[in-house]
């Protein structure tokens, strides 16, 4: 409690020295639940520059620290406590210290009391290394697409077994699986595909800051397990006729592509193609992969060889054009109307390092993350 009263008598210090109103602009400390992070902490970083006051530990943005953890009765005293000129505490009376555990009881039966669990944080009990990094990934706010239903903190669950080919828009990505691969394995490719997306999107502008974009979302999947380099972009050039970019995505992925996983691919633009406008795996994936004149996507064809390794073909792609236009992957544009840059690599997940990382992707991503996916059907299934 004397601690308490040193930080009060500086507030009054800082306040009177610097100006600083005695206010939380990103409101009061959380206090722990069971010693543990009580999490909901504010971290808006509009709120830390533009706004003077108290803030804790908690309230830093990029950070995952959560002091100082002030019950109610210690925020009140520390706002309240006035000082004389000496220093000396005036009012408000100290606010009762914690409880102590009680001592050691009889042998004859009778248990310990618990110890009761401090209310403070401990520092270095916060992430680490690869743990902090997902944790700390800036994700932007989640935006529903048009005509979109929130997912009412379900998340998308496990099927019980492969049942074939199967294919997803996975925010502005189009995923496809051959047949064979397994749900657990479907899942983690759409999770750490989605997290790469919206990581990359909390750093970079995905269509004003395209390579930069890459090269976040590259950094991301890298720490998640999987094998993958820089993308090395270059422009497609189709000097005349029509131009429509599914086709020219499918030939960039010919050469990297087994040919099940082509073929799966194939199916799948196919049957994206043929969805109305307003259904919901085309309305997300052009939602998410266009604005205005620009856009940016992604295919991708995962296969799980005999070995057991996961390799994942996949194409990205980024493109400028005149005007706007909807369903942009198969509308027909003249030789000189888009700008469309691609690449194309083989990617292999380290499944057994990704498991270790999965309930923290989960965890980053949280109740938000199946608004993200929309199941596309295939006509073999």
């Amino acid at each position: 409690m004397r601690a308490l009263t040193q930080v009060a008598r500086l507030c009054r210090w800082i306040e009177a020295t610097h100006g600083v109103p005695r206010v939380w602009p990103a409101g009061v400390p959380r206090p722990a639940k069971n010693g543990h992070d009580p999490g909901g902490h504010n971290r808006d970083a509009p709120t830390w520059d533009g706004q003077s006051g108290h803030y804790g530990h908690c309230h830093v943005p990029e950070n995952s620290h959560w002091d100082p953890g002030y019950s109610e009765k210690e925020v009140a005293f520390l706002m309240d406590a006035t000082f004389d000129e000496q220093g000396k505490l005036l009012s408000p009376a100290l606010p009762a210290a914690p409880r102590k555990a009680p001592a050691e009881r009889s042998r004859q039966g009778r248990a310990n009391s618990p110890e009761p669990r401090s209310t403070m944080p401990d520092h270095s009990v916060v992430p680490t290394g690869l743990s902090a990094y997902i944790h700390n990934l800036p994700l932007p706010k989640v935006q529903p697409f048009p005509g979109s239903r929130r997912a009412a903190g379900r998340r998308r669950s496990v099927p019980a077994a492969a049942t074939g080919p199967e294919a997803s828009v996975d925010v502005g990505s189009l995923l496809c699986f051959v047949d064979g691969v397994p749900a657990q394995d479907k899942e983690d490719v759409l999770y750490s595909v989605q997290l790469a997306q919206r990581g990359a999107s909390g750093a970079f502008d995905r269509f004003t800051e395209t390579r930069a974009w890459y090269r976040k979302y590259t950094e991301i999947l890298e720490n998640l397990g999987w094998a993958v380099e820089q993308m090395a972009f270059s422009q497609f050039d189709q000097s005349e006729g029509d131009f429509r970019m599914d086709k020219a995505a499918l030939a960039i992925i010919t050469a990297i592509a087994s040919q099940s996983q082509l073929a799966v691919l194939q199916e799948s633009v196919a049957a994206l193609s043929k969805l109305a406008e307003g259904d919901g795996a085309i309305s997300l994936f052009d939602f998410h992969a266009s604005t205005q004149d620009s856009g940016n996507f992604q295919l991708g064809a995962v296969q799980r060889s005999a070995n057991g390794s996961l390799t994942m073909a996949l194409g990205a792609f980024y493109f400028r054009c005149g005007d706007e236009r909807r369903r942009f992957l198969f509308f027909k544009w003249g030789a000189r109307e888009a700008h469309f840059w691609t690449a194309a690599q083989r990617l292999t997940l380290n499944t057994d390092f990704y498991a270790r990382r999965r309930a923290e992707v989960l965890a980053r991503l949280e109740a938000d993350s199946p608004q993200y996916i929309a199941g596309l059907k295939l006509g073999s299934r």
